[in-house]
């Protein structure tokens, strides 16, 4: 048996010496092809990102792709101000927290909106009102980043303070804040380490490091990736076209488009255990002299009902819309309900002594005309109790979220509000409306950039409340910037 292992030992042998200089021609086979589609590649990333404007001058196309990892891929998570107001000392009546309260230990953000908002509106509402940080739990849905409901006893907030009103009669009797019979609550002033408070930025203070050093005009931000982050070394160490990022973006506006880049920060560290917190400055592009500013756009709660009739266009101009049966006899077989047209609604007249309007297209009297918009001229205003008359229908605005674009002048003491983007303007007195506050107008970016490309893997978005933008005189507009005066306080005007 020995002879025949040994020639089964030999034959393997020289199979196994023939297969390496096969394997090798194999390999450089591989490895050249590879070369070659690398070069198809890295040439195709480049056609990619340009463009002949059709001078023959090449113009830069976007870099940034927005690829999100799935969450059952991995998770970057983002706090802003996650020590409190700017990461300094909190706000001026809250306990502070320490400018490292958020180093490599594990944290998340918990959000609140009106009660009955959740998954209702669009208009930069996605997730529903956001309501003030301060109100009491018993006023509010919680939510995770997600959206997603939270139940309260999961809640890393602190319990709210109960305290003794005699006002109060029951549930938010006869004010919000009333939990019971004498009883009202309000948030506590204790808040924990980690937190999201990304509504309460303002750009005007200073912050610090997480080993103490303090910056101007910035903000601490957090960040966790549990996976790898990818950054660079060699000659690619300082370049900013190689690593992982966090920018600052701001909206679009007439200044500058949504990939413009107002501020970064470069991330040096390949793994995060927890959280992970930096700084990131306020000032807009490098400027110290100008900072990021709380906008001017405000938002108006109306509910718009998609109701019939509808408000479709005509001649250029929003009309309201009726119905009218009408019965053929010819084609129609009898005691069918006919055929309906549609055509402008007729206009509320004053219909006997007593003041009450009606017109053809309604089925009772009313007390008074739409007084929102002569477009609504077809519409009487109901009673108090809003019942509409017979098979009339009630058209109603309320709770309905849309932009003010025009605030009350000596020529007319209204706001202008628009339900779809500016195509159409509705007049409102300022009692009818209830203002909100845009849920943010900046966002932090995590980017991981190579000289080809820009890939965001998050896009975080948080509010800032000070100062107020610049009002440019000459182009009637705000500058996306505050700009700071010799002294440096914010200037309202240029």
């Amino acid at each position: 048996m020995l002879p025949m292992i040994l020639l089964l030992l030999l034959i393997a042998g020289a199979h196994s010496s023939l297969s390496d200089g096969s394997r090798a021609a194999k390999d450089e086979q591989a490895l050249s092809r590879g070369e070659t589609a690398l070069a198809d590649l890295l040439e195709s990333a480049v056609a990619g990102n340009a463009n002949d404007d059709g001078d023959g001058i090449i113009v830069s196309k976007s870099p940034y792709r927005f690829t999100f990892p799935p969450t059952n891929d991995y998770v970057v998570g983002i706090l802003a101000n996650p020590c409190g107001a700017n990461g300094t000392y909190g706000r001026e009546d809250d306990m502070a927290l320490g400018y490292d309260c958020c180093m490599e230990r594990f944290g998340s953000g918990e959000y609140g909106y009106r009660l009955g908002s959740k998954d209702r509106f669009s208009n930069g509402y996605s997730n529903g009102i956001p309501v003030d940080p301060d109100e009491p739990l018993h006023n509010i849905d919680l939510v995770d980043e997600f959206g997603r409901s939270l139940d309260y006893s999961h809640s890393r907030r602190a319990d709210d303070v109960v305290y003794i009103d005699e006002s109060c009669t029951g549930l938010r009797q006869p004010h919000s804040a009333c939990i019971a019979d004498r009883f009202a609550a309000a948030r506590s002033k204790l808040n924990p380490p980690c937190w999201d408070n990304n509504s309460t930025v303002d750009s005007t203070l200073d912050c610090h490091t997480p080993t103490g050093k303090r910056q101007r005009h910035c903000m601490q931000v957090s960040y966790s990736v549990n996976a790898f982050i990818p950054i660079c070394g060699g000659e690619f160490e300082e370049s900013d076209e190689c690593g992982s990022f966090l920018e600052v973006h701001g909206p679009s506006s007439p200044y500058d488009s949504e990939e413009a880049m107002l501020s970064q920060m470069k991330i040096t560290r390949p793994l995060s255990n927890g959280m992970y917190t930096t700084t990131l400055s306020l000032t807009y592009k490098d400027d110290h002299s100008r900072i990021l500013c709380s906008l001017a756009e405000q938002y108006a709660d109306h509910e718009f009902q998609q109701s019939f009739p509808r408000c479709p266009a005509l001649d250029g101009d929003d009309v309201l819309m009726c119905t009218q049966e009408r019965v053929f006899a010819e084609d129609v077989p009898k005691g069918h309900s006919g055929r309906y047209f549609v055509r402008p609604c007729a206009p509320m007249v004053e219909a006997d002594d007593s003041g009450q309007y009606s017109s053809v297209d309604v089925s009772g009297l009313y007390p008074g005309e739409c007084s929102v918009d002569k477009r609504f001229a077809g519409c009487g205003m109901t009673l108090s109790s809003g019942l509409c008359h017979g098979k009339d229908h009630l058209y109603t605005m309320k709770d309905e979220i849309g932009k003010v674009t025009s605030v009350p002048s000596e020529s007319n003491p209204n706001y202008g509000v628009t339900f779809n983007d500016g195509r159409t303007v509705y007049w409102f007195q300022k009692e009818d409306l209830d203002f909100l506050k845009p849920e943010s107008n900046y966002e932090v970016w995590f980017v991981v950039r190579n000289r080809f490309e820009k890939r965001v893997k998050k896009k975080k978005p948080f509010r800032v409340i000070w100062p107020r933008c610049t009002y440019d005189s000459i182009n009637d507009r705000y500058f996306p910037y505050a700009m700071m005066d010799d002294e440096g306080n914010p200037m309202s005007v240029l």
